[in-house]
């Protein structure tokens, strides 16, 4: 799992492109805040 969440990192600048909208939903809906960067990686593990 560490060696995911590193890879995450590295390519954290093109997931957050990609689920830029998703991360403005996520503020309203789930955690009322944006969402710390290792609750936005277990999130994103789920979504893949």
């Amino acid at each position: 799992m560490e060696n995911l969440i590193m890879e995450a990192r590295y390519r954290g600048q093109w997931i957050t492109l990609l689920t830029s909208k998703h991360i403005c939903f996520l503020n309203q809906d789930k955690w009322g805040k944006l969402p710390n960067w290792d609750q936005f990686l277990e999130h994103q593990m789920q979504l893949l």
